[in-house]
């Protein structure tokens, strides 16, 4: 059964997110990343649907890719790479949090964005996020295909790549040739959450394509 990447189009907005919803299932950080669960009334799935419309459908340097069963034509497995252009001082210092976002939202943003920034500085690259295989369909092979997708581009431009990894997630990042740089530890707490989950900063270092030269 033939695997088959290729962009996220505005058709596959709905797999996109039913599948994140599905393969992030009980994972807390993602939950409060996505405001819902695979369990979730649809109104506010389909609320979250549209929400990804916006962010991820037409972006400049946000890159949304699947991979499609050729034989079943479903799609199995998404991620974004996306590209980070070098930043100004001003900019590492600001981070982007949405004006409607969770008190939960706003504790996991910083941490993410702030570590991010701290570890990358100025200097543009490419990153990988929201990569997740369908539960039905794991151990085929799907995530090595996205992570090959961007690391193809990533050597092509001779740029650094950074991933937040997971603990199932960093035997595949490493496979790859990333390499841990530090632990992160998500945190939040309330009435309602108690969230306290360990991520890995990975980063690959740049390897620039060597062009062939005749004989």
């Amino acid at each position: 059964m033939p695997l088959v990447v290729s962009k996220v189009e505005d058709s596959d907005i709905g797999d996109y997110v039913r599948i994140s919803l599905a393969g992030f299932y009980g994972d807390p950080v993602a939950r409060i990343f996505q405001g819902c669960d695979i369990n979730s009334p649809s109104a506010e799935i389909a609320a979250l649907i549209e929400r990804r419309r916006k962010t991820v459908i037409g972006q400049r340097n946000v890159n949304p890719i699947k991979v499609t069963d050729t034989d079943t034509g479903k799609v199995i497995a998404v991620a974004e790479w996306n590209y980070e252009p070098a930043k100004t001082p001003e900019k590492l210092e600001k981070i982007d949090i949405p004006d409607d976002a969770s008190p939960a939202l706003v504790a996991i943003l910083k941490t993410y964005l702030g570590t991010g920034n701290e570890i990358m500085g100025d200097k543009p690259y490419w990153t990988l996020g929201n990569m997740v295989t369908h539960p039905d369909h794991r151990h085929r092979g799907a995530a090595g295909l996205l992570v090959q997708w961007g690391i193809d581009i990533i050597d092509r431009d001779g740029l650094e790549a950074y991933v937040d990894a997971s603990a199932d997630g960093k035997p595949l990042y490493e496979r790859f040739g990333f390499e841990q740089l530090r632990e992160v530890v998500y945190e939040y707490s309330d009435s309602d959450l108690n969230v306290r989950e360990t991520h890995y900063c990975m980063l690959r270092k740049a390897r620039p394509l060597v062009a062939k030269t005749g004989a």
